[in-house]
């Protein structure tokens, strides 16, 4: 009989701060939490926070934490964090990634490369996406409106993100 068969893993979040918590609960009720899907580094506190986990029962970690009402989310819009696009990811091509740590570890390696290029002022073109460009801004004046003192505001760099005309012919159906 596998050691893993009467086990059963969640994820959950922190109460307090609404950090991800991997969760593995055997029939025994003996409770495991771990920081991350690969399940290697046991913790017993809230790695945001340092809320004790031990302390409560697994149903008060609850699912992930609600919009405060009133109060704007940050970008006002749906976002997909790395949970989400690791979901995404390992339902949309499950022979691809066998495991939610094998499509989280892609979604990384994929941000890391396109961290690498933008860092290095690469442009970045992604078919059917779209391209992440460089954007030199140029040095100028300016002034701080608490005290009205003029500023030389130093040239910079920015990134700008042209969507393809796949995605937004998608958007402005």
């Amino acid at each position: 009989m596998d050691q893993y068969e009467n086990v059963v893993c969640e994820i959950r979040y922190c109460p307090t701060c609404g950090t991800e918590i991997f969760c593995e609960t055997d029939h025994n009720d003996v409770t495991l939490y771990y920081i991350s899907d690969a399940m290697e580094l046991e913790i017993q506190a809230c790695p945001g926070c340092q809320f004790d986990l031990i302390q409560v029962p697994i149903h008060a970690l609850g699912g992930p934490p609600k919009p405060v009402a009133g109060k704007r989310q940050r970008g006002g819009r749906n976002q997909a964090g790395i949970s989400k696009l690791t979901d995404a990811l390992y339902q949309k091509n499950p022979k691809a990634f066998p495991t939610k740590s094998a499509a989280k570890l892609a979604v990384k390696s994929v941000g890391e490369v396109l961290f690498d290029f933008l860092s290095n002022s690469v442009d970045v073109k992604w078919s059917n996406l779209g391209g992440f460009k460089i954007n030199e801004r140029k040095p100028r004046k300016g002034h701080n409106p608490q005290t009205g003192e003029k500023l030389q505001i130093p040239a910079r760099k920015g990134i700008k993100f042209v969507p393809s005309k796949a995605l937004r012919d998608k958007l402005n159906i």
